[in-house]
């Protein structure tokens, strides 16, 4: 088995497309079954299937043909999961601070924001706008899920000054509100 890959990833490091196709055959349903696992969510798991093997192609001429490629498979698989995993909580937490931040806003309804994966792909385009230092505390507090004081410690800045330039990042994305209905 091992040396059956091992030609196969020769093959695949030097451009086979009929290598990858018969390690994706081989291998796809171990990382499915392994996201499926973790994210209960079939599309999901789908999708960290793709971009694992997206990766392979796109890194093929740096994978060690020696080297296990079930356990290559399994840290790339993982670490897109852990990814899934941190994309969402982020969505969770900026729905929150959303619905929190509009309560008692004379406007409609804004708890029904639609699709969530528009609505984050509009929030990191409002993010990636910010000055650094305030897109890094943005992050660091909402995708990180670091305490104020944490990041304050983190980046050597006071308490306070992480306060503003947060309620400063909040401020510039519900100025957006167009974009986040």
């Amino acid at each position: 088995m091992a040396l059956v890959d091992s030609i196969l990833i020769k093959k695949l490091c030097g451009g086979s497309r009929e290598a990858f196709l018969l390690l994706y055959e081989k291998y796809a349903s171990m990382a499915y079954n392994y996201a499926r696992a973790m994210l209960k969510d079939e599309q999901a798991a789908q999708d960290v299937v793709q971009e694992c093997f997206f990766r392979i192609w796109e890194s093929r001429k740096s994978i060690r043909p020696e080297g296990n490629f079930p356990a290559y498979l399994y840290v790339a698989a993982r670490n897109s999961v852990l990814n899934e995993l941190r994309r969402r909580k982020f969505a969770d937490s900026f729905a929150q601070i959303n619905i929190k931040s509009l309560e008692g806003s004379n406007s409609e309804d804004y708890t029904a924001f639609g699709d969530n994966t528009r609505v984050l792909a509009a929030v990191y385009g409002i993010v990636n706008c910010m000055p650094e230092s305030m897109k890094q505390i943005f992050l660091m507090r909402y995708q990180d899920e670091l305490e104020i004081s944490q990041i304050a410690d983190a980046l050597s800045l006071s308490r306070k000054t992480v306060e503003t330039q947060l309620r400063r990042a909040l401020n510039k994305i519900l100025s957006n509100k167009e974009l986040l209905l």
